[in-house]
């Protein structure tokens, strides 16, 4: 087995989308009923996206405005302060969304960083462990981009974490398969 490489994140990744801190208002707009779904620190959880029932939304307009970078399939999200400090998660779709408050989303460089593999390795305790040391603040802990850019991560070669990544997203993809089931099971029991 090949050994496994120190990296700097910054050298492994195309780039870090950031928004945080702008909203609606801010620019000139507020929320819609229905639009263009704005995913928040508060959607990610565990390596997915949950409390749908809380997901926001913006008409095309503001879309245009806030998202200067489109987000894309498989780039990676990050909460970036507060409780939620370390929560990420794969976006798996290739659905329009709009990155909202304390957010980041990662887009690796696929050649030297699987992002299934990346996905996967967020989801360590060692992980979040480096997130939480790196962390500043005095009120609201938190972690800067140009803090995170510098975070050191060890990686096997590309193939493994292809081979890796490859195995994560089939598990991942199965808990989301029982997960509808059990929903659809509990709906119809009642």
């Amino acid at each position: 087995m090949k050994e496994l490489k120190e990296f700097i994140l910054d050298d492994c990744i195309e780039k870090i989308i950031d928004y945080r801190g702008k909203t609606p208002l801010k620019m000139g707009g507020g929320w819609s009923e229905a639009g263009v779904k704005v995913i928040s620190a508060l959607n990610v959880h565990s390596g997915f996206i949950d409390n749908c029932d809380q997901i926001r939304f913006v008409n095309e307009s503001i879309y245009k405005k806030w998202m200067q970078e489109d987000i894309k399939k498989y780039d990676l999200f990050l909460v970036s302060e507060g409780a939620s400090l370390g929560e990420n998660c794969i976006w798996d779709s290739n659905e329009k969304i709009v990155l909202g408050q304390r957010l980041y989303a990662i887009r690796t460089n696929e050649n030297k960083l699987d992002p299934w593999f990346f996905a996967m390795y967020m989801q360590t305790n060692k992980f979040k462990n480096q997130i939480s040391q790196i962390s500043t603040g005095s009120t609201v802990f938190g972690i800067s981009q140009p803090i995170l850019r510098n975070l050191k991560i060890l990686l096997p070669d590309i193939n493994k974490q292809r081979k890796i990544g490859k195995i994560y997203k089939e598990l991942r993809e199965k808990i989301i398969l029982n997960n509808k089931i059990n929903n659809n099971l509990v709906e119809f029991a009642f």
